[in-house]
């Protein structure tokens, strides 16, 4: 499971700039800007609230996330069945791409 605390509201005066998201990422900092505008067209922003389940293990890759801003915890379950933390990303991390670069299932 992947949870997106949320960690305030946004300023509507800030619109979302997919580009500079894109940009600021380590991911694509070496992209061609042709393949950074391309990327951002398609680009769709999204909000969540605290506690929403973003990628749930197991499930078919349709989809990555950069992360604009807040921070998401990723788990999975332990031989037990309680969760158990991985790691928490903070704006600039992307995740999902493996499994959908991959083809396959989401691995936490």
């Amino acid at each position: 499971m992947t949870h997106l605390p949320q960690t305030g509201p946004l300023d509507p005066a800030a619109p979302w700039d997919a580009y500079a998201v894109l940009q600021a990422s380590p991911l694509f900092a070496a992209a061609p800007p042709a393949a950074l505008w391309s990327l951002a067209s398609v680009a769709d922003y999204r909000e969540h609230p605290a506690g929403h389940v973003l990628i749930r293990e197991g499930a078919p890759a349709a989809e990555c996330y950069l992360l604009s801003y807040g921070q998401v915890e990723v788990t999975s379950v332990d031989l037990t069945g309680n969760p158990v933390a991985l790691a928490k990303l903070q704006p600039g991390a992307c995740f999902g791409e493996q499994a959908l670069v991959a083809g396959g299932v989401r691995t936490a």
